[in-house]
C-alpha cells in the first residue's frame, strides 16, 4: 500500500433516513481517507456523525451522492468483500459477553473464513497480532464480561484489527472511558496508523484528545459545509468558534481549550514561572479575575519558585502578602 494514498472517498454525499418521508442528515459532504493517517470526526450532538459513519459502512444506504473504496463505489461491494476492505466499532455495548476474548476478537476473521468458520493457522496468527498490538495478548483466555468497559474498548479493537482492512471506523470509541484509558486508546490508534498503514477514522467529542493526536480533523456543522484539515490549521482559522460557539464558551487559540469562564471584571497581572503561571491563571479565572498587561494601579501576583515549589505574592497598593499556596491565596482574595 502507498503510504498516504487515498483509500475512501465521497463526492457531494447526502446522509439521512428513508422512511414515509426522507430525513437529510447532512449534505454536501467531500472527504478522503488517506493510508497512514489517523482521522477525528468531531461536531456538535445531533450533526450527523454516526449517520456518516453508518453510510460509509455500507449499514444504511446515503441519500444521494457516492462512497467509493480504492476506486470503487460501495454499491458495487458485496458484503463479504466490503468486509475485508472496511471495519467499523460501533457504540453499542457487547450483548454476549460470556465469550472468550481469544474467541471475539476471533469473530472478526469471518470476511476470511470459509463457511464452516474454521480458523487456519494465518487466521490464528491475526488474531495473535491484533491481540498483541493491543496489549490484550495476557487477557486471551479471560471471558468478556470479566473486562472493564476500557478493556472491553480494546478488544472490540483488536477485533476490527483481526479482520485486517486497510480502513477502520470507529464509533465513539473513548465514550463511557476514564481520562487515563481514553488518552491510551488515542495513542494506541495513533500508533498503528503509523506501524499498519492503516486509515483509521474515530468520531469522538473529545476536542483536546483530537488537537494533540490527530493527523486531520474533519468538522461537522448543521449550518456550513463539512471542513477537514490539520489540527492546527483549524484553530487558527477560527472554524472552532464557528463549529462549537455556545452562550458562555469561548475557544482559547494559544490552549486549544474551550473557557468556561468569561474574562472577569477584577484585573489583575501576573508573573512568574510558566507552569505555576498557568494554573494560578485558571483559579484566577475561575474567580471573576482577569489577567491583564495594562498600566494601571492594578493588584500584582508575582509566583516564586523556592527549593520545593512556590510561593504566591501579592501586592495591592504597596502592602504585600505572602502565600504558600494557590489555595490559600483564593481564599484570601475571596474574603478581600
Amino acid at each position: 500500500m502507498v503510504k498516504h494514498q487515498d483509500i475512501l472517498t465521497t463526492s457531494d454525499l447526502a446522509i439521512g433516513y428513508k422512511g414515509k418521508e426522507i430525513k437529510e442528515v447532512s449534505n454536501n459532504l467531500n472527504f478522503s481517507l488517506k493510508a497512514s493517517e489517523l482521522v477525528c470526526l468531531l461536531g456538535p450532538n445531533g450533526v450527523g456523525k454516526s449517520t456518516l459513519m453508518r453510510t460509509m459502512a455500507g449499514v444504511q444506504k446515503p441519500l444521494k451522492g457516492n462512497v467509493q473504496i480504492n476506486g470503487k463505489s460501495l454499491i458495487q461491494y458485496k458484503a463479504r468483500d466490503l468486509a475485508k476492505v472496511l471495519s467499523i466499532v460501533l457504540t453499542e455495548r457487547i450483548t454476549n459477553t460470556n465469550f472468550s476474548v481469544y474467541a471475539l476478537v476471533a469473530m472478526g476473521r469471518y470476511p476470511h473464513t470459509g463457511w464452516m468458520g474454521g480458523l487456519t493457522k494465518t487466521d490464528e496468527k491475526k488474531v495473535q497480532w491484533a491481540l498483541f498490538s493491543t496489549g490484550m495478548e495476557g487477557f486471551a483466555n479471560r471471558k468478556v464480561h470479566e473486562l472493564s468497559d476500557g478493556e472491553r474498548q480494546k478488544v472490540m479493537i483488536a477485533r476490527a484489527l483481526a479482520q485486517d482492512t486497510p480502513i477502520i471506523l470507529l464509533d465513539e470509541p473513548t465514550a463511557h472511558l476514564d481520562l487515563p484509558n481514553r488518552v491510551e486508546i488515542v495513542r494506541l490508534l495513533r500508533q498503528l496508523t503509523k506501524t499498519t498503514g492503516k486509515a483509521i477514522l474515530l468520531s469522538t467529542h473529545e476536542l483536546d484528545l483530537a488537537l494533540q493526536g490527530a493527523d486531520k480533523i474533519m468538522l461537522m456543522h448543521p449550518f456550513f459545509e463539512l471542513t477537514c484539515g490539520v489540527p492546527e490549521d483549524l484553530v487558527l482559522s477560527g472554524v472552532f468558534e464557528d463549529t462549537f460557539k455556545r452562550d458562555g464558551f469561548d475557544f482559547d487559540k494559544i490552549t486549544g481549550r474551550f473557557l468556561i469562564h468569561k474574562p472577569g471584571e477584577n484585573k489583575i497581572k501576573l508573573k512568574g514561572d510558566q507552569l505555576y503561571e498557568h494554573w494560578t491563571r485558571q483559579a484566577l479565572e475561575r474567580e471573576n479575575y482577569s489577567i491583564t498587561k495594562e498600566k494601571g494601579d492594578f493588584p500584582s501576583l508575582e509566583i516564586i519558585k523556592i527549593q520545593k515549589g512556590a510561593v504566591w505574592k501579592y501586592t495591592e497598593k504597596e502592602k504585600v502578602d505572602i502565600f504558600l499556596s494557590i489555595g490559600q491565596m483564593m481564599e484570601f482574595l475571596r474574603n478581600h
